[in-house]
């Protein structure tokens, strides 16, 4: 209670404060300088408390699909579509084909299924892959594995007997 109130009086500042009022202004020293307010600022920015949760979290609801095995049936007529391409290749062409291929999640069991259209470069029977003719777009792989092929689809591909 300051002093000369007066029970459920409200004190009054000046009287309260008339000690410091005449102080002059804390100016900080050569050891202490002044804080910059982007550094104040940061003090009470939030923060992670928990650092990768929110990355686990997301990795936790993130849908994948397993990678289908194909039929015997399946892998006969993906290896004649290839030998189509491969035959195509030796004369000289550039066949343009849709291919769905597997992706891995690189965090996850699991991955999912894209579809391109791109020209064919090479097909490599030792190494399993084909290479693509790369283009503008980033999102087009340069190589395919054959494991991870699902179908490959377009007028160089399709067999006249097939209908």
């Amino acid at each position: 209670m300051a002093q000369g109130n007066k029970p459920g009086e409200k004190p009054d500042p000046a009287v309260v404060y008339a000690d410091i009022f005449d102080h002059p202004r804390w100016e900080p020293s050569s050891k202490h300088p002044r804080m910059s307010l982007y550094k104040r600022a940061a003090q009470f920015m939030p923060f992670a408390a928990l650092s990768g949760y929110s990355q686990m979290v997301e990795d936790k609801f993130r849908v994948t699909e397993p990678k289908m095995e194909l039929s015997e049936y399946q892998q006969e007529q993906l290896n004649s579509k290839l030998n189509r391409i491969s035959r195509i290749l030796s004369a000289g062409g550039t066949p343009e084909v849709v291919i769905t291929y597997f992706v891995p999640d690189p965090r996850k069991e699991g991955g999912k299924y894209d579809q391109i259209t791109a020209q064919v470069r090479k097909i490599d029977s030792f190494r399993q892959k084909i290479f693509l003719c790369m283009q503008d777009d980033s999102n087009i792989p340069e190589t395919i594995s054959f494991d991870s092929i699902l179908t490959i689809q377009g007028e160089a591909v399709e067999d006249p007997d097939d209908f």
